[in-house]
């Protein structure tokens, strides 16, 4: 029995059986898909590109702290999750890789996977002796540290009064968070809660170097994605981060005595410091979110500054402060919760004052712009 002719079909087309002809010549082929429009808008790109790398960082932190606190050996902990990144990668993503120059890869492979490596080992060490809450406060501070090296890799990045009126705001808020850490607030602070100088003072150091690896790490790869860019994929360079930096990592586990059988203990399943299901699973997801947030913080990058990109980063971290208070004994008291209401705030009114700059700037620059290009009159 033969079928019926092909709703929309033209005559003399050659519908088969089970086919379905679209019009795709039609007048709706002139109009761009809802992607395609919101790949042309820059402002919504932008906002895509940061929500995602902030969501990734946001369950990286929290995972990782689960994770470095466990298995108590934070250089092999990263060393397993740049590991499971590589197996990503080459595996599920390998479709995303393209090398198209070996100079290219050389190029990017000599400096940035070391300073990949010392980023992540430094945010994983600190884990060990700051909390969620005081890593979150201390990394609003990052403009103090990152405006002057921006200064000397970029064009220098234009300030105001109100640039660095809203990070002495964010320091305020980290001093109010320092006071009940240590617990010297002016009300009794549980023992549980608050931690000794020095380890307090180890925590923030490693926090301040692991700010300076960043924000070096980072000005570099946006020098290879836009200033002088390699021929190199996202994922390409994903691969590569996480691969190099298997070697100056392989190297730490030595010096930092995790390969002793007393500090390997919590990577059996055996006796009582042996591992479960559930902190095999968290490594797993803290790998993935490893290859998550390198492609996310890359793209990110192509659309802000780095000293902006170092502190949107920290705009969604109220549930990691939250999660921290509840389930990780950590401060939660008057001068903890308004220290970081008060950091995270000097952090989105330091992210306006910025806006605000480049706009003025934009305007200049295209002021100038139509200026020379009116003809000389006689």
């Amino acid at each position: 029995m033969p079928f019926p002719p092909v709703p929309g079909a033209m005559p003399g087309s050659k519908a088969t059986e089970g086919s379905v002809l679209l019009d795709v010549k039609g007048s709706s082929s002139s109009k761009p898909s809802a992607w395609e429009r919101l790949r042309q808008n820059r402002e919504a790109m932008t906002v895509v590109a940061c929500l995602m790398f902030m969501a990734c960082s946001a369950t990286m932190l929290i995972v990782n702290k689960l994770v470095v606190k466990h298995f108590s050996t934070p250089v092999l902990v990263v060393f397993a999750q740049n590991l499971m990144a590589c197996l990503i990668v080459v595996t599920v993503l390998f479709r995303s890789l393209h090398f198209g120059s070996r100079a290219d890869a050389i190029r990017f492979a000599k400096v940035v996977p070391l300073m990949y490596a010392g980023m992540l080992c430094t945010s994983a060490i600190a884990q060990q002796f700051a909390s969620l809450g005081l890593q979150i406060v201390i990394r609003n501070l990052a403009p103090l540290v990152t405006l002057p090296i921006e200064r000397i890799f970029n064009e220098p990045i234009v300030t105001d009064v109100w640039t660095w009126a809203s990070m002495f705001v964010i320091l305020g808020g980290v001093i109010l968070y320092v006071i009940e850490s240590l617990g010297a607030a002016p009300y009794a602070v549980p023992a549980a809660r608050h931690q000794d100088l020095d380890t307090l003072l180890l925590g923030v150091l490693l926090m301040v170097a692991n700010m300076v690896l960043a924000i070096v790490e980072r000005l570099y790869q946006r020098k290879m994605l836009t200033i002088v860019p390699v021929d190199v994929s996202k994922m390409g360079m994903v691969l590569l981060n996480n691969g190099v930096s298997l070697v100056p990592l392989s190297i730490l586990i030595f010096p930092m005595e995790e390969w002793r059988p007393a500090k390997m203990e919590h990577w059996g399943t055996a006796g009582p410091h042996g591992s479960t299901w559930l902190d095999y699973t968290l490594l797993i997801i803290s790998g993935v979110c490893g290859v998550a947030i390198g492609w996310t913080s890359m793209n990110a990058q192509q659309y802000v500054t780095a000293t902006t990109m170092l502190l949107i980063t920290n705009l969604n971290k109220v549930v990691v402060i939250i999660f921290g208070m509840m389930f990780l004994a950590e401060p939660d008291g008057p001068f903890a919760i308004a220290g970081c209401a008060v950091a995270l705030g000097g952090g989105v009114w330091y992210a306006l004052v910025r806006r605000s700059l480049g706009k003025k700037e934009a305007a200049k620059k295209a002021q100038a712009t139509d200026t020379k290009k009116e003809p000389l009159r006689a």
